[in-house]
């Protein structure tokens, strides 16, 4: 299981060599996922994708990358996988996404997107459309355990429903608040909680934005009155300081791959609750 060429490219050769007798599930196409277009105008910045192969930035930005593919991994590696922890439910996703998410750390491709946005995990509903296509890969693998994966899928369904319920609530005090985001990642989970940022610093993490780019968004956030900019963890901090000086904008993390999260069934739910919290915090004054 992977999400998809779209993301990570850098697994063709090693599916095509490694695991030449394994079904290849591209969880991108899972039935029912709702894909959006990418955003440009305004405080977007236009995506272009010649920038998003720079070969040697990939690997010292792989982090960022692949663990998109460990959100996306663990997003379905527990939807499933744990539900019971003694079975290869867990291992058909679990495993695959573990491999992808060592792998991206070691070539990063993650904004080689193609016709629309690629952080389809963001969106727990999503994740609720690959915990079932997982499942009916599974299934087809290895009916006499069916039962078995049905049942974990129905765990992690109501999961996720409840979930959304959670953070629904949790995001109420965020709604209406103007926000920019270090690089476009997150319109999935705004457009499920009901959250909208006013722009990001770059299309790209591999993609450093110049001086005029800084100064556009410097004089966005001045001139939309936003209330917080989101920096992320694997990324140099300055430029989201440099974004918010002389200006009465906030500061605050979003991490959309749970990099620091423990491996498990709980990481996906961990991943969407510290979004949450940090929206929550920073634009309600908390931060």
């Amino acid at each position: 299981f992977w999400v998809g060429h779209e993301l990570e490219s850098f697994l063709e050769k090693p599916l095509e060599t490694v695991a030449t007798k394994a079904k290849s599930v591209e969880l991108i196409d899972a039935h029912g996922l709702a894909k959006l277009g990418f955003r440009e105008g305004g405080a977007f910045e236009k995506h272009s994708h010649d920038h998003e192969h720079h070969d040697g930035k990939e690997e010292a930005d792989h982090d960022h990358d692949h663990e998109h593919e460990k959100s996306a991994k663990d997003d379905h590696d527990h939807d499933h996988e744990k539900a019971e922890a003694d079975h290869d439910h867990e291992k058909g996703a679990k495993d695959d996404h573990d491999h992808d998410h060592e792998k991206a750390e070691a070539d990063h491709d993650h904004h080689h997107h193609g016709e629309f946005d690629a952080h389809v995990w963001l969106d727990p509903m999503n994740a609720k459309a690959m915990v079932h296509e997982i499942v009916e890969a599974l299934v087809a693998a290895d009916p006499a355990n069916a039962a078995k994966y049905e049942a974990n899928a129905k765990k992690v369904s109501a999961r996720l429903d409840a979930l959304v319920a959670e953070v629904s609530v949790d995001l109420k005090p965020a709604k209406g608040k103007g926000f920019i985001v270090f690089h476009d990642a997150y319109q999935y989970f705004e457009n499920r909680f009901g959250v909208t940022a006013a722009g990001s610093i770059t299309v790209s993490p591999e993609v450093i934005p110049g001086a005029e780019r800084v100064r556009e968004i410097h004089a966005k956030v001045k001139d939309l009155g936003a209330a917080c900019v989101f920096a992320e963890p694997q990324f140099e901090p300055k430029l989201v300081s440099t974004v918010t000086e002389g200006t009465a904008a906030r500061s605050a993390v979003l991490d959309p791959l749970g990099a620091d999260l423990q491996d498990g069934p709980d990481l996906y739910f961990g991943l969407i609750r510290n979004l949450a919290t940090s929206m929550r915090d920073c634009l309600g004054g908390n931060s």
